[in-house]
């Protein structure tokens, strides 16, 4: 026996509306799918193929097998097709504020909403799933386009070294001279920092307690130097005007920090040189608006 029902998900935006248009496809299933998730033949995304209210007759309460067996339908958004039902998976979760589908880390394609995350304030070092953070998050969600990190990662450390080897040796056979022997010293320690840097941003995602190298620390202070230098004010809409609390210097311990008003609303904050210790770490979840620490 089949059950008919219609896909829920959202297929497109409405300009002139303003709202998302929810697809409405009609598809039908074997009872014995129910629960199950399968495509949606139109939108092409995940749906859950309903489970069918049963009906208790008078006298033997046996269920109805033809209100068990289909769900009514108002009207055709398509041509009738059927779906085919695929292994069970979870529930497609979808962005409260524009109605997306988040990805398996909680983020909106569309609007960028990040699925609040908190929980993980109660976890130590060890339990916690490492994931790309920082420029890294940054760098696979803008410049890759939707490429999977790793596999940009993978290519980026076996073209860029070929690269630079190519470089090497045109520079010594080519080249040649005090010219040519410098560029292959220069290219030398650049292939040098390239596997460094490479291996270090493997360590920070397989690590919690990973460190910065000594030759990542320049990088780091002359960014850091920068974005103080600039109040924390960035050159788009998303970075202007924010919120900057700045204790950096001075003596503000866990328990004065955590009485500070300003501390609520605080965009970026700036705990350089300060008393605050790892205790304060777990309360710093608790920051609606923070950006970054």
């Amino acid at each position: 026996m089949l059950i008919e029902f219609r896909c829920g998900n959202y297929s497109r935006f409405d300009e002139n509306s303003g709202q998302y248009v929810v697809c409405g496809q009609k598809m039908s299933a074997s009872t014995e799918d129910a629960g199950l998730i399968v495509n949606c033949p139109h939108c092409n995304n995940e749906c859950q193929v309903p489970i069918a209210k049963r009906k208790k007759s008078s006298g033997s309460g046996a269920s109805n097998p033809e209100a068990a067996g289909s769900v009514p339908l108002d009207q055709d958004a398509g041509a009738g097709q059927t779906a085919t039902a695929a292994a069970p998976k979870q529930k497609t979760q979808r962005c409260p504020k524009c109605g997306g589908v988040l990805d398996k880390r909680g983020a909106c394609g569309e609007c960028r909403w990040v699925k609040p995350r908190f929980s993980k304030a109660k976890q130590s070092l060890d339990e916690m799933e490492m994931e790309p953070a920082g420029m890294m998050l940054w760098f696979s969600q803008i410049l890759s386009e939707g490429v999977p990190m790793k596999l940009l990662c993978g290519c980026a450390n076996v073209v860029v070294p070929l690269l630079l080897c190519a470089l090497m040796a045109f520079a010594l056979l080519v080249l040649g001279g005090f010219f040519g022997g410098l560029i292959f010293l220069i290219l030398f320690l650049g292939l040098l920092l390239y596997i460094g840097m490479a291996f270090k941003g493997y360590h920070f995602l397989r690590s919690g307690h990973a460190k910065l190298a000594w030759f990542q620390k320049p990088f780091w202070y002359g960014m850091l130097g920068y974005c103080r230098s600039k109040n924390w004010q960035g050159f788009d809409a998303r970075t202007k005007n924010r919120n900057v609390v700045d204790f950096r210097g001075k003596p503000v311990t866990d328990e004065q920090l955590a009485k500070r008003p300003e501390l609520k609303n605080a965009q970026i904050l700036d705990l350089g040189g300060t008393l605050v210790t790892d205790a304060t770490i777990a309360n710093l979840y608790k920051l609606k608006h923070l950006q970054c620490l």
